[in-house]
């Protein structure tokens, strides 16, 4: 697995989501395939079935999110006043003056409804290396939209 970059709100999330999954889920899928074991005939049992498969997706998201916790770097700014990963940046749009809010993001934590957004998306891309004032240009299926950066935090 190769590695990724997370957020440290991001590595929380994992590690609360995790911590979740091994003490609250796998505990309560573990019983319930116990009590539908109970029942008998384990062949045509849909509710122990059921919780097989439950149990097995639960352990596969315990194993991915472990791997990523162990393969991932936190994302560390670097002090730049230049739009990079982990920046916050706030644009507006030169034509009607509308602001908006990206945090630069790896991809596995990209979340555009969040305005979390990757450096290889179009406006993360057009804006990666500018400082506060720079204005850039991307292109979308309405036409081009011109914004400046207001700040990098």
């Amino acid at each position: 697995m190769s590695s990724e970059f997370l957020t440290k709100e991001k590595k929380v999330e994992l590690e609360e989501e995790l911590l979740h999954l091994k003490t609250v889920i796998r505990p309560a899928i573990a019983e319930r395939v116990q009590t539908a074991r109970a029942l008998g005939d384990l062949s045509e049992n849909a509710d122990y079935q059921t919780s097989r498969s439950d149990q097995g997706k639960n352990e596969g998201r315990i194993q991915q999110i472990e791997a990523i916790l162990k393969n991932s770097k936190i994302i560390e700014r670097s002090g730049s006043s230049k739009v990079e990963f982990g920046a916050t940046v706030i644009v507006k749009k030169t034509s009607d003056g509308v602001e908006r809010t990206f945090m630069i993001v790896d991809d596995a934590e990209a979340d555009i409804g969040q305005g979390k957004i990757t450096p290889k998306s179009p406006i993360g891309e057009a804006m990666c290396d500018k400082s506060v004032g720079d204005r850039f240009v991307i292109t979308t299926p309405r036409g081009e939209v011109e914004y400046e950066i207001v700040s990098v935090s």
